[in-house]
């Protein structure tokens, strides 16, 4: 009410004008509007943020805006993680085999994991490869688009393991990257030598589980 003309202005009453510019210009609306138009769960993040600053205190949104986000990417994450099983009789072999090796040999199943085995998915790896129907003599698991593995992810592959060695079934591992395998090897889930670096030792190796 100060700065009002019939009012002597104080000194700081110009630097509202400025301070207003600096605001709207660190507040990013082009940015705002563009995530408003994003996936549901980032504009609830940016509206949650949004009114928090606004109506309590910045630190309190900061804080929850950080929580929401994680558990968004931790539900992404776990959205991307995908075990499917690979027929070796499909048109895309070329893509799924490093080389042509042939039909995957009677009693060996293959299925391939694609993202990372944390808590968040971990369960959905198991369910999914113990929904099995049949259990073959050998089970191939590609991982070379697994880039991490947890203590739960381990836990889980354990018991992977443990069920269909209990059904009679031998577990080979494929394409493991060197931290994975770390993991599964100081944790004893598999022994080394049902631990191979490329698809055709794999299969080369269940070709001798066979018989």
């Amino acid at each position: 009410s100060s700065c009002w003309p019939w009012r002597p202005w104080p000194s700081w009453c110009p630097l509202a004008g400025i301070l207003v510019v600096v605001s709207y210009n660190m507040a990013e609306w082009p940015s705002f509007v563009a995530i408003l138009k994003s996936h549901k769960y980032d504009v609830l993040i940016l509206l949650n943020t949004f009114f928090l600053t606004v109506f309590f205190d910045l630190v309190l949104a900061i804080e929850t805006g950080l929580v929401f986000a994680a558990f968004l990417f931790m539900k992404r994450m776990a959205d991307l993680a995908r075990v499917e099983a690979i027929d070796g009789e499909t048109d895309g072999k070329e893509i799924l085999f490093d080389e042509e090796l042939g039909e995957v040999p009677a009693g060996v199943m293959l299925y391939e994991v694609n993202g990372p085995l944390f808590f968040g998915a971990s369960q959905k790896f198991r369910d999914t490869l113990q929904d099995i129907n049949q259990h073959p003599r050998v089970l191939i698991i590609r991982m070379r688009h697994v880039p991490l593995v947890d203590a739960t992810g381990v836990q889980q592959f354990r018991e992977v393991v443990h069920y269909f060695r209990a059904s009679g079934t031998q577990v080979v591992l494929s394409g493991v990257n060197p931290g994975v395998r770390a993991e599964l090897q100081k944790a004893a889930v598999l022994e080394e030598q049902y631990i191979k670096p490329s698809i055709s030792e794999v299969l080369h190796a269940a070709r001798g589980l066979l018989g």
